[in-house]
């Protein structure tokens, strides 16, 4: 299964230690992830992870292109409020 992970900068904490918590399940999987999020997952798992261009260069739009072309059977997000509205308005979008 391809996973795809998304973190906002005050959220990336929460997703290592989500990473860490299920790294047995995940490393059964290949994992997608924005660039910074990515890394940081790296660091503290071991995981071997894609990492996409940086949230704000362009890796959020990557990963939806994957999401769109049905490249990713499963997103897992970990958001700031004040953004869930800009992520929910790009998946839609690609998906629309």
């Amino acid at each position: 299964m391809n996973i795809g992970l998304i973190a906002h900068d005050s959220k990336k904490k929460l997703m290592q230690n989500f990473c860490i918590a299920y790294r047995g399940i995940l490393n059964k999987n290949q994992l997608f992830a924005t660039g910074t999020t990515g890394r940081l997952i790296e660091e503290v798992t071991n995981l071997s992870i894609h990492k996409f261009l940086t949230g704000h260069l362009g890796g959020d739009q990557q990963l939806c292109a994957q999401i769109e072309h049905n490249q990713i059977d499963l997103v897992r997000i970990a958001l700031s409020i004040r953004f869930e509205n800009t992520i929910a308005i790009s998946i839609s979008r690609s998906f629309g």
